[in-house]
């Protein structure tokens, strides 16, 4: 097996491992929560109109518990983390490690060397989502925690997974765009999630959460799933679309990019 497809392989062994860990401990979770949901509803709603919102969210249904604790929480930030390295590295590492030279000098075209990068970095992101996700009803079985009929379904699941990881592989597009720029991994990574950072928290501050990308993974999107009964279209095809041209430029730019 190739260096890149290895790699990716055990990169996306170990994201599966710490979804499916926060996956079982938030669903193992559920049962107590229920217990205290009416404290932690009084601290919500004493913390401003967006953790009232998420608040809501959380105790209106298992559902919106599991969209919020395992999606929006979990899976939107370390997903945001996950997507930036995974990307930052794919030429500008080479370009640090001054090894960009000796990569462009390979028989292949350039894009289909940077597009089979690309590939196995999105598979790493795209398949642990989607199939640790589909595992929920299957976990909440084996630690006997009871679930809605509509909640107890694998592919309400993997939908809500597939929605996360196209938003996520738009960041990991705009990431790797910009490593075919960049030359300092480090300064890439370090600004990037500094900007992932202050888009998530833009969106618990009222009047400017509609300027925060995170809308599009927060409770509401996820409710939009679960009474569609699956995958959304009117977000799965934007979002598709918004990933292919990140792609295009990506190969575009690295086209033109000088071994430095």
């Amino acid at each position: 097996m190739p260096y890149v497809w290895r790699s990716a392989f055990f990169r996306g062994l170990i994201f599966s491992l710490f979804l499916l860990a926060h996956l079982s401990v938030t669903i193992g979770f559920y049962p107590k929560f229920l217990d205290e949901m009416s404290a932690l509803v009084r601290l919500a709603s004493n913390l401003g109109s967006q953790f009232k919102i998420l608040s809501d969210a959380t105790t209106q249904s298992d559902w919106g518990y599991m969209a919020v604790q395992q999606f929006f929480k979990f899976g939107a930030t370390t997903g945001t983390f996950v997507a930036v390295l995974f990307a930052s590295g794919a030429v500008a590492g080479e370009s640090e490690r001054r090894t960009l030279e000796v990569w462009l000098a390979r028989p292949q075209p350039r894009w289909r060397v940077l597009l089979e990068r690309y590939l196995a970095g999105a598979l790493a992101i795209l398949v642990p989502f989607v199939v640790t996700s589909a595992m929920g009803p299957w976990i909440a079985h084996v630690l006997d925690v009871p679930l809605e009929p509509v909640t107890d379904d694998p592919w309400l699941w993997a939908s809500a997974g597939l929605h996360s990881a196209l938003f996520l592989l738009i960041i990991y597009g705009l990431a790797f765009l910009c490593s075919t720029r960049a030359q300092n991994v480090i300064r890439l990574i370090l600004t990037l999630l500094l900007i992932g950072i202050a888009l998530y928290a833009a969106y618990f501050v009222p009047g400017v959460n509609d300027w925060s990308p995170y809308e599009y993974v927060d409770p509401k999107a996820f409710e939009n799933i679960r009474d569609n009964g699956g995958v959304l279209m009117n977000r799965v095809v934007p979002f598709s679309v918004i990933n292919i041209v990140l792609l295009i430029a990506s190969l575009l730019s690295f086209e033109r990019r000088l071994p430095s």
